[in-house]
C-alpha cells in the first residue's frame, strides 16, 4: 500500500510540473498578445478617422476633376492663341517658322524722338 501511494503520490507531483508548464506557457502567451494589443491600440490612435479619410477622397477627386477641367480650358486657349497668331501672321504676311528668329506679332517702337538719349 506504501509502494501505491508513492506511485500516486509520483504520479500526482509530475502532474503538477505538468499543469505548472501549462500555465507558465499560458501566461506567456497571454503577455505576447497583450504586447500585440497595445501595438494595434497605437497603430489606431495614429489612424485618421474614417470619416475624415472619406472627406479628404472626396476633396481629392474634386480637385482632379477641377484639374482636368482647367487643362482642358488650357489647351482650348492655346489652341485659340495659335489660331489668332496664325491669322494675324497671315494677314501681315509674316511667315512662322521654326528655324527663324520669330519677332514679336506688336509692333516696334520707332525711336525718332528720343534723338539717340536712348
Amino acid at each position: 500500500q506504501i509502494e501505491q501511494l508513492r506511485k500516486t503520490e509520483k504520479d500526482l507531483h509530475a502532474q503538477i510540473k505538468e499543469l505548472e508548464l501549462n500555465i507558465s506557457k499560458k501566461e506567456f502567451r497571454i503577455v505576447t498578445v497583450e504586447g500585440q494589443l497595445d501595438e494595434e491600440r497605437t497603430k489606431l490612435n495614429n489612424m485618421v478617422p474614417k470619416e475624415e479619410h472619406e472627406a479628404l477622397r472626396d476633396e481629392l477627386r474634386h480637385s482632379e476633376a477641377r484639374y482636368k477641367e482647367l487643362e482642358e480650358q488650357y489647351a482650348a486657349k492655346q489652341k485659340d492663341y495659335l489660331n489668332i497668331v496664325e491669322t494675324y501672321s497671315k494677314r501681315v504676311g509674316q511667315t512662322l517658322s521654326a528655324r527663324e528668329e520669330m519677332r514679336p506679332l506688336t509692333p516696334r517702337p520707332t525711336w525718332r524722338c528720343c534723338r539717340g538719349l536712348v
